[in-house]
């Protein structure tokens, strides 16, 4: 009886991607806004809790997750006690692991056959935004180690960077390129010139797949009908 609950619960919830959908838009809106270290810690922790739900049918990935994601909660509790360097770099890299480790099972469960739902196009979409904050975060890594990586961010506190980091990341993936922020040093235009490519890269290879995947189950639909 367990077992068949726990089964049936990581069927209805594997590739919801709705809730994390919402939880990034709402972190997009609200992070310009955001100027306290516990606010920006609790706003990331309800997308990394997306982002579980989202991969909650792969067992394996999500007990990865899970870890990762008390890393970065116990990360953000010792930034707020211990505001150094290396608590900073540290819960910055658990993030980017963590949304690495995701990343693989989003695009699996997107890409898999079959129908194309709202759902799998708020997953495509997911992985787009969760790519530029993915960024972000690498963007203030590099500016916590080399504080001449990027011209134009504030460097008044840490939460003021991110939210920066994050425009700046947005900006280079849909290649609008203000120039209000602009990357300095050679590693960091190399990030930008990176992230820009695998933007255009990800949208033209994500609509062709949906398309294709869209035109296969048509096909089969119709193959099925004949058939009966």
């Amino acid at each position: 009886m367990v077992f068949k609950l726990i089964r049936s619960i990581r069927e209805q919830t594997r590739g919801n991607f709705l809730f994390l959908l919402a939880a990034l838009a709402v972190f997009l809106v609200v992070s310009p806004l955001i100027h306290n270290k516990i606010l920006l810690s609790a706003s990331l922790l309800v997308i990394l809790l997306g982002a579980i739900r989202a991969v909650a049918g792969n067992p394996r990935t999500v007990r990865v997750a899970m870890a990762f994601a008390a890393l970065s909660f116990l990360s953000s509790v010792a930034a707020v006690q211990y505001d150094t360097a290396p608590v900073r770099l540290f819960g910055a890299l658990v993030y980017v692991v963590f949304f690495s480790v995701t990343f693989g099972a989003m695009l699996g469960h997107v890409l898999s056959p079959g129908s194309v739902t709202v759902n799998k196009i708020a997953g495509g979409i997911c992985v787009y935004v969760l790519i530029a904050i993915v960024a972000a975060f690498l963007f203030a890594i590099l500016d916590e180690v080399d504080p001449k990586s990027f011209k134009g961010l504030r460097a008044d506190n840490d939460v003021h960077t991110f939210s920066d980091a994050v425009y700046f990341s947005f900006v280079t993936l849909t290649t609008l390129g203000y120039g209000d922020i602009t990357p300095q040093t050679p590693l960091a235009r190399n990030l930008c010139a990176m992230l820009a490519v695998i933007g255009q890269i990800y949208l033209t290879v994500l609509v062709a797949a949906l398309v294709a995947l869209h035109i296969g189950e048509r096909i089969s639909s119709r193959e099925r009908e004949r058939g009966s």
